[in-house]
């Protein structure tokens, strides 16, 4: 009798009952915040995408977060792709703490690897997806681009690169990205 309750149980929490995501995008972001160079999570680096996940399940989950790439196009074709650096921040409620999702270094190119987030039962978690441009970035170069692309990456079992997989951009993957507007700022 106790093997069926933990076999139901097993079964139970690899299900998605009682859990919700909110996914959120932003509608704009502006120019000077995407394009500083250092990372503060409460100075104004802007969040292009918030996940709310709420779980009303008695038992803590597991919650896998998409791997996102993040691009800037330029939709006049004058300036080349340009990758974006892409930061996971977690917050619990009441959302004062923030706390980066580390991603070893060993895994960040790795197309296997991995994010998740772990939800409290009846709870509820918030992961912010940030992006700005690398330290190299010339701003005053590179002022043409319209929109930051975001795509969920599928890298298909190959090495990850984001530069590449920005470079490498086709039709297909254009219609399946989240295309959020650039303000000038």
């Amino acid at each position: 009798m106790p093997l069926l309750a933990v076999i139901a149980l097993i079964f139970l929490d690899g299900n998605s009952f009682g859990l919700s995501v909110k996914d959120e995008t932003a509608m704009s972001l502006g120019y000077n915040s995407i394009s500083m160079t250092s990372m503060s999570y409460d100075s104004g680096t802007p969040v292009a995408r918030t996940l709310t996940i709420s779980n009303d399940y008695f038992l803590p989950r597991k919650v896998e977060i998409p791997r996102v790439v993040g691009c800037l196009s330029d939709k006049e074709g004058i300036s080349a792709w340009a990758a974006l650096r892409v930061t996971y921040i977690e917050e619990s409620p009441p959302y004062g703490t923030k706390e980066p999702i580390d991603i070893p270094d060993s895994d960040y190119y790795n197309p296997s690897s991995r994010l998740f987030v772990e939800v409290p039962a009846h709870g509820e978690k918030r992961v912010s997806i940030l992006v700005r441009v690398y330290d190299y970035f010339d701003k005053t170069t590179y002022g043409d681009y319209d929109e930051v692309l975001l795509f969920e990456a599928n890298p298909q079992g190959r090495y990850f690169d984001s530069y590449t997989y920005c470079q490498d951009l086709d039709g297909t993957s254009l219609e399946k990205a989240v295309h959020i507007p650039i303000t000038k700022q």
